[in-house]
């Protein structure tokens, strides 16, 4: 921690910014505006010093976003000057939906195939001689799906009333916990 203290301690507010976002950047997956070459010329940070500082904060703001505050920057990064401390939760604030974007997709990467189209199908199923009376209605719902950029996976249900019946309500169920997980 002393190290970051003595590298940060000449850090004008604008180059600590521009180090934050940098790594947000990164955090993000996003081309960096902003390499070791662009502080060459401004600090006296050598490459290696330079990665230890992106580094500490990359992993310090995953930390940080859980509670973004003057405490829970200082509770991360102790020995932070005010001005540093305010840079950081700035960048944090203004940031804060591109890496909770990012999250969200890697956890709907992690959840599985994605809904892309459907198609559906009322058909009548007629009894025989014998049973000529008896007139069914099935659902025949087609779901394509695709997964990771793949496309072309299609999963066919033919559903009964009861069975139609339960899958809407196996919908209704996690649209309301989508719901109350979004807010």
């Amino acid at each position: 921690m002393e190290k970051i203290q003595l590298l940060l301690q000449d850090v004008s507010n604008q180059i600590l910014l521009e180090l934050l976002h940098s790594c947000v950047d990164d955090i993000c997956e996003r081309k960096r505006q902003y390499h070791y070459d662009n502080f060459k010329s401004c600090t006296n940070w050598s490459k290696d010093e330079y990665d230890i500082l992106h580094t500490y904060f990359k992993t310090s703001i995953h930390e940080i976003l859980k509670n973004p505050s003057p405490e829970q920057i200082l509770k991360q990064c102790p020995g932070l000057s005010s001005d540093h401390v305010q840079c950081v939760l700035d960048c944090v604030v203004v940031r804060k939906i591109d890496i909770e974007n990012l999250l969200l997709c890697k956890s709907f990467a992690v959840s599985g195939p994605k809904l892309q189209d459907f198609d559906w199908k009322l058909k009548w199923v007629m009894g025989s001689s014998a049973l000529s009376s008896v007139r069914e209605p099935l659902l025949l719902l087609d779901f394509m799906l695709h997964e990771d950029g793949v496309n072309g996976k299609n999963v066919s249900l033919e559903l009964n009333k009861d069975e139609l019946k339960l899958l809407l309500t196996a919908l209704e169920k996690a649209q309301e916990n989508v719901r109350t997980w979004q807010n």
